[in-house]
């Protein structure tokens, strides 16, 4: 159980670890690979990678079930509840890490300074699918409570961070037919006379840009190909590969993709930046945690 005294605890748990093991002190900040295991570092000014002095984190595995152990009252808590959460509501899954940087003091009243999240190879229960992601939200207050006797993570605050998400040619195209992507067409559609179905078969990244396809006037017209390059932040240019793709079309897609917002696992993200390459999409998002998911309540 972790100790009591009023000193900073930093924790790391990660989905592929089935027995306690300790993080060896490092003297360097590491370079995060989405296809290792998530880095067992904290600094000590709070921030992740950091190149300050950087303290060695605990890396163990802990069961809710157990009646036998007295609840630990650390960031190892959350971290660990967090994790068995999202693996619950995910499919398949090869990692799942979460590393928070609290004080014990601090998490008894429900304050945590900060919480990241890597991943790689996921599948949500409506294929929403990735090769990596790595998400950094601020400071948060959580329900300590709920957090020991339900083992459930209830926000009292609404935080903000960044997300990045790493996207194969074939994960686009199941992030374009997701429904909450549907959902967002649709309301453009209500809102601003957004008229475009996408296709998720298809998909091709090729000179710097998606390729991908649709159909306007609700599904029954022409297939139309575009190609959608990153211009800066917040903004894409799309532009015309075959059918009848006009300049209506053209920007109402730049627009689109603009203005996204959407909701996935209890968090809105919302387009910020897009890098392409013949293998992967690189998508940077921003984003508010609207609620932290559960395993009994909305698919993704």
């Amino acid at each position: 159980m972790a100790s009591l005294a009023p000193s900073r605890a930093s924790a790391i748990v990660s989905a592929s670890t089935s027995r306690p093991v300790a993080a060896p002190r490092v003297t360097r900040t590491p370079t995060w690979d989405p296809t290792r295991e998530s880095h067992a570092t904290l600094s000590t000014g709070g921030g992740v990678g950091s190149t300050s002095r950087v303290r060695s984190v605990l890396a163990r595995g802990w069961n809710p079930l157990s009646v036998l152990a007295p609840p630990d009252i650390s960031g190892d808590l959350l971290a660990s509840v967090a994790t068995l959460v999202l693996k619950g509501v995910l499919r398949e899954w090869d990692d799942v890490s979460f590393v928070v940087d609290c004080s014990v003091m601090d998490l008894l009243g429900g304050k945590v300074d900060g919480v990241q999240l890597s991943g790689a190879k996921w599948v949500s229960p409506l294929n929403l699918t990735c090769e990596s992601l790595r998400c950094d939200v601020g400071a948060v207050e959580i329900d300590p409570i709920a957090l020991v006797s339900k083992q459930a993570v209830e926000l009292r605050t609404i935080p903000v961070g960044d997300c990045v998400v790493r996207f194969s040619a074939t994960d686009f195209g199941n992030f374009l037919v997701h429904p909450e992507m549907r959902r967002a067409a649709k309301d453009a559609g209500t809102e601003w006379g957004f008229d475009f179905d996408f296709h998720g078969q298809g998909v091709v990244l090729k000179d710097g840009a998606v390729v991908f396809s649709g159909t306007r006037g609700g599904g029954g017209g022409e297939r139309c190909v575009v190609a959608m390059r990153p211009v800066g932040p917040r903004s894409v240019e799309v532009t015309r590969v075959d059918g009848p793709c006009g300049d209506e079309t053209t920007e109402a897609l730049e627009r689109f993709f603009g203005e996204l917002a959407i909701d996935l696992l209890g968090a809105e993200v919302r387009y910020g930046d897009m890098v392409v390459d013949d293998a992967r999409v690189t998508l940077s998002l921003t984003m508010r945690v609207l609620r932290f998911p559960s395993s009994l309540q909305g698919l993704i």
